[in-house]
């Protein structure tokens, strides 16, 4: 992560991307996240404290349970996807 980007993560100092309470913008970059980490991706936000924050809020936000369900997930899906954890996407 470089740039513009990193500037910002380093200058959040809420929870979520835009302020106190989960925005559009919480809410559109949530599928992305949960999906690197459901493929074992968590490393590329492991440096990214802040990050690391706004993910474990989205996890306890009340949507994210009936969103997220059981057999929702890729690995949950497509059980060979686990064996493939951690493992980089390059």
């Amino acid at each position: 992560m470089g740039g513009l980007s990193e500037v910002w993560v380093r200058k959040m100092s809420w929870h979520f991307l835009s302020g106190k309470k989960s925005s559009l913008a919480d809410i559109s970059l949530r599928p992305a996240i949960v999906r690197m980490a459901d493929l074992g991706q968590e490393s590329a936000w492991q440096d990214l404290p802040r990050v690391r924050k706004w993910y474990d809020v989205l996890r306890t936000h009340p949507a994210f349970k009936p969103t997220y369900y059981f057999g929702s997930l890729l690995t949950e899906r497509f059980p060979h996807l686990s064996e493939r954890k951690g493992v980089p996407l390059r």
